[in-house]
């Protein structure tokens, strides 16, 4: 028997038992035999009219199942709402890592493709919201700055959990344009090409020393000299030494998330992140611990229910 392990980030995960090829659909799914009938012909339809390989049908497969059993139902029975609240529980609790999310995802989509074709199986397609991601806590950033070895490392960190910005906007903004007075803020270019200013407002003096550091004695031009996948190679690079999945976004997610629990104030962090709409800022409420304030009363009642959107832009 050969063992394949899918594990999330913080290296927890399931293991996956395939013995020649075939995946054991009946030991650890729902306790319903119909769900692991429909995982058995799913698995084989996936192999012969998707022209997936073996081993793609069975990972495919065993996401599906996995995902029941978390759901504690066939997926083809379940409402919008519990397929996203599962997945998002995954997310938010469980720990599953973005990837393995993203896996589930893709199999439920081909899974609810399957089922239409199926005459004994009459679903419709089920729209699969966005999961936010879980951004780095306070522990975390503190040892994402220690893990940092240059002081390009350690500025990119820091500037973009400080002002939340982009990293698109950030490798758009200019020496020319930081105004040094507190707290430090710089123009940037935003969405739809309209300039914003975006202030330092987390971690101010360790965040403002490590951008002079990496200035140094330059007068103009890029803040820092990166193209875009060099800066994501960077970031990834720094949350692997901490032991943290971490891609640049996270880092705005993080500092949102900071500033709803500092301000409680929607709207301030709204305008904060460049945002166009309420509903964009919604998402952050549900990354905070699960007690309503009055301002998310209010967001919530203002934007018909919360509905959780996705973020503008990576």
């Amino acid at each position: 028997m050969t063992v394949q392990k899918y594990e999330n980030h913080d290296g927890t995960g399931p293991e996956i038992a395939v013995s020649n090829g075939a995946l054991n659909l009946t030991s650890n799914g729902p306790k319903t035999p119909q769900i692991n009938t429909r995982l058995v012909a799913f698995k084989k339809w996936m192999f012969a009219a998707s022209r997936l390989s073996r081993s793609s049908a069975t990972t495919y497969a065993y996401a599906l199942q996995s995902f029941a059993r978390s759901l504690g139902k066939d997926p083809a029975d379940a409402t919008e709402e519990e397929i996203y609240d599962t997945l998002y529980r995954l997310g938010q609790e469980e720990n599953y890592s973005p990837r393995y999310l993203y896996l589930i995802r893709i199999a439920l989509r081909r899974y609810f493709q399957w089922a239409r074709l199926e005459k004994k199986v009459q679903i419709e397609s089920k729209k699969l919201a966005w999961i936010p991601p879980k951004p780095p806590d306070e522990e975390q950033i503190n040892n994402l700055v220690k893990r940092c070895q240059t002081a390009e490392e350690l500025a990119l960190i820091l500037t973009l959990y400080s002002t939340g910005c982009r990293i698109s906007e950030l490798l758009r903004a200019k020496i020319e344009d930081i105004d040094w007075s507190i707290p430090p803020s710089f123009l940037v270019m935003g969405k739809g090409q309209k300039p914003r200013r975006i202030k330092m407002l987390l971690k101010i003096n360790e965040a403002t020393n490590a951008l002079k550091a990496h200035i140094g004695d330059r007068k103009s031009g890029p803040i820092f000299l990166l193209t875009r996948n060099r800066a994501w190679r960077m970031v990834r690079r720094i949350g692997k030494r901490a032991g943290i999945y971490l891609r640049p976004h996270l880092l705005r997610h993080a500092h949102a998330t900071r500033m709803l629990e500092l301000t409680r104030d929607v709207s301030y962090v709204k305008e904060d992140l460049g945002h166009a709409t309420l509903q964009a800022t919604s998402v952050y409420i549900h990354l905070l611990p699960k007690h309503e304030t009055e301002t998310e009363k209010k967001l919530l009642e203002l934007e018909g229910g919360g509905k959780r959107t996705n973020e503008e832009g990576q």
